[in-house]
C-alpha cells in the first residue's frame, strides 16, 4: 500500500527551526492507493492522486478523508484539474497520441498534452466531440512538462511552454498554430562566470537532465538533481522574440532567448 505524506509540512520545519515542539502537529498520511501514488496537485484544500492502482483519489487536507475514488482502467501518469467544475462525472475520451502521456494541462478553454510520441497536442476540451485544434509533433525529444500561460493580448490567446529533458524550452502560439520561440537554457549566457558555469551542463546526460518544470503567468522553474532554475518570462510585441530574466540567486539578472 503506498501512503501519502502531505500538510502543514513548513509548520513541522520551522518549529525544528526554532526547536519548538508541537505534539498536536503530527503530519498525517493518506493512505488508499494500492500501488505507486505517480502524480499529485493541490488546488486551494483539494489534493488529487493518481497511482498505477488505475485510480484517481480526491482528499480533503484538512480532515484527511478521501471523498472520491475513480476507477479509469488504466495506470495514471499525470493529472489536472479546474476546482470551480470538478464534478466527477466523465466529458469525453481523447484520443490522439501515439503512447503513453506524461504531461497535461488544463485551461478554461484548452488542454494540453505531451506524449512519449514527443508531440504537444492541442485540445478544445469543451467540445462535444474529440475535437484536436492542433498537434505539435516532429519534436527531438520528450517533454517533461507543459504549461498555459496567457499571451500578451486576449487576441493572442493561450500559449503553450513546453520544456525538454535536454534543456530546450518552446513556446507555442496555439491560435497562430506555429512554435513562436526556442531556446537552450545551457546557452542562456551573461557577463557573470559564476551564473555561465551554473548553466552549462543544464540538460546534459545523465545527472543535469530536467527532472521538473512548471510555470505560472510570467515565471516558470526547471529543475535538475542538482540545480534549481527560476526564469521569468518578458512579453513584448507578439512577432517579437520573447526574453528570459534568470534568478540563481537573490538577484535579477536579464537573459536574451536566442
Amino acid at each position: 500500500m503506498v501512503l501519502l505524506l502531505f500538510n502543514q509540512l513548513h509548520l513541522r520545519d520551522g518549529n525544528r527551526c526554532i526547536a519548538t515542539v508541537n505534539p498536536t502537529s503530527a503530519i498525517p498520511f493518506l493512505t488508499g492507493h494500492t500501488n505507486f501514488c505517480t502524480t499529485s496537485l493541490l488546488r486551494r484544500k483539494r489534493l488529487v492522486s493518481g497511482s498505477y492502482d488505475e485510480t484517481i483519489r480526491f482528499w480533503d487536507i484538512e480532515t484527511g478523508e478521501m471523498k472520491k475514488c475513480l476507477q479509469v482502467k488504466k495506470p495514471v501518469s499525470c493529472v489536472d484539474f479546474l476546482a470551480e467544475e470538478v464534478t466527477f462525472n466523465p466529458i469525453q475520451q481523447l484520443a490522439g497520441h501515439l503512447n503513453s502521456i506524461h504531461a497535461v494541462v488544463l485551461s478554461s478553454k484548452n488542454l494540453v498534452s505531451a506524449g512519449a510520441d514527443k508531440a504537444l497536442v492541442c485540445w478544445d476540451w469543451r467540445a462535444d466531440t474529440n475535437l484536436k485544434i492542433v498537434r505539435f509533433g516532429q519534436q527531438t525529444t520528450i517533454n517533461i512538462g507543459v504549461q498555459l500561460v496567457s499571451g500578451a493580448t486576449e487576441e493572442e490567446g493561450d500559449r503553450v511552454i513546453g520544456v525538454k529533458i535536454d534543456g530546450i524550452v518552446q513556446v507555442f502560439s496555439i491560435k497562430r498554430q506555429e512554435m513562436i520561440s526556442q531556446f537552450k537554457l545551457s546557452e542562456l549566457e551573461h557577463g557573470d562566470p559564476v551564473l555561465n558555469s551554473k548553466l552549462a551542463n543544464v540538460g546534459a546526460a545523465p545527472n543535469n537532465v530536467l527532472q521538473w518544470f512548471a510555470a505560472k503567468r510570467t515565471q516558470m522553474t526547471c529543475t535538475t538533481k542538482s540545480a534549481i532554475l527560476h526564469l521569468q518570462w518578458q512579453e513584448g510585441d507578439q512577432h517579437e522574440e520573447p526574453s528570459l530574466v534568470a534568478s540563481p540567486t537573490s538577484s535579477t539578472i536579464p537573459l536574451s532567448a536566442s
